[in-house]
């Protein structure tokens, strides 16, 4: 199953992100949503079976990222 969210809200660095799942074996992968669409770097903490933390490291404009 994928599930895309947005993020990115011009004041945050870090995001939760509800998935719903109910699990922790989950692949999370950011990328940018224009130019290249490069993949980003960032901290992933798993939370719990149903929510994920990601750190982006810096604040960053709305919706930047997916």
């Amino acid at each position: 199953m994928k599930k895309v969210f947005l993020i990115g809200d011009g004041i945050s660095s870090t995001y939760t992100v509800i998935h719903n799942l109910n699990t922790r074996d989950l692949l999370t992968i950011v990328r940018e949503n224009s130019g290249e669409y490069a993949r980003v770097e960032v901290a992933v903490d798993y939370t719990d079976a149903n929510k994920i933390d990601i750190d982006m490291g810096d604040i960053i404009d709305s919706g930047s990222y997916s």
